[in-house]
């Protein structure tokens, strides 16, 4: 039987190398930066709180029982999806900019 060679297959990222060094040349190591992004976003929150830590009583409303107006509802979900999803967007932010993490392979562990 003959082998059969694997092509290495990359897969395909959302950011591009280019986008990736960008967020680490304005991004990297500079906290500060990304607590003002979230000033400029979200100017009403605990600036001083980490990133994927931010507590807002609104978003810990009960929505999804009883409430007295279904427009209520739908505004305080949205305002709750709005402000995940910028939390999240700046998370990645500082996980893309974080400096590349090289490993390096043995040659007797690896498989051939």
């Amino acid at each position: 039987m003959a082998e059969v060679k694997k092509e290495e297959v990359k897969q395909k990222m959302r950011f591009s190398d280019e986008e990736i060094n960008i967020f680490r040349g304005v991004f990297g190591g500079n906290e500060k930066l990304v607590k003002l992004m979230r000033k400029l976003f979200l100017p009403t929150m605990d600036f001083e709180a980490p990133l994927g830590q931010m507590i807002d009583l609104y978003m810990t409303l009960p929505v999804t029982q009883e409430t007295p107006s279904e427009d209520v509802k739908i505004a305080v979900m949205s305002r709750n999806q709005l402000i995940a999803h910028v939390e999240h967007c700046l998370m990645q932010i500082t996980v893309l900019s974080q400096p590349e993490v090289k490993t390096e392979v043995n040659p007797k562990d690896s498989t051939k």
